[in-house]
């Protein structure tokens, strides 16, 4: 089961309260420590989100993977831009698709490509279970800032992520025109029908 970001927040902050130096938690104006951690931690975790796509994507020839995976593109760029305006300095900057800078979301991507590469029905799950870890950490990112810059980024991706949810139950289901339920669908050489 994925820990929630929460906790990693939780535990990064307290150490950089404490005064121990966390590497990649750079001072910013108008920031928090905790404020820092959650967004660099957002900052991966939209990332996660995309690469987990893209590769699900490849595996099952699903145009829903494809399509989330640009919206995620777009989720990325507002939290970099968030970084950028704090200057807080890019942890994913340079990393290609499925690379990651922390071991944590490194090893959450492998996990999950690997559980979505079963089957469709699996795919469509780990969509669901990113969308559901998304909504969580972001009510809580919601909770832990005052920047109202931050609300506003949180808040759009909130509801990017609850969209995604959404539509990733829908299909799970085969409430999805034209699309059968995943069950229905028989496994053909290296993808499966659509």
């Amino acid at each position: 089961m994925i820990a929630s970001i929460r906790t990693l927040t939780v535990a990064l902050a307290a150490l950089v309260v404490a005064g121990v130096a966390v590497a990649a938690v750079p001072a910013a104006t108008g920031l928090g420590a905790a404020e820092r951690v959650t967004l660099l931690s957002m900052r991966e975790e939209e990332k996660l989100a995309h690469d987990v796509y893209v590769a699900l994507a490849a595996e099952t020839g699903l145009s829903i993977f494809t399509r989330i995976a640009a919206s995620e593109t777009r989720h990325e760029q507002a939290v970099e831009r968030a970084l950028a305006a704090y200057g807080v300095a890019d942890p994913a900057d340079g990393y290609a698709v499925g690379a990651f800078p922390s071991q944590r979301f490194q090893e959450l991507y492998d996990e999950l490509v690997a559980q979505g590469s079963r089957s469709v029905a699996a795919a469509l799950a780990v969509g669901v279970r990113i969308e559901t870890l998304d909504i969580a950490d972001l009510r809580a990112a919601i909770e832990q800032t005052d920047e109202s810059r931050l609300d506003r980024v949180y808040a759009s991706l909130l509801a990017g992520s609850r969209q995604h949810l959404r539509a990733f139950q829908a299909a799970s289901t085969g409430d999805v025109a034209g699309h059968p339920a995943p069950e229905a669908s028989a496994r053909r050489g290296p993808r499966w029908s659509r």
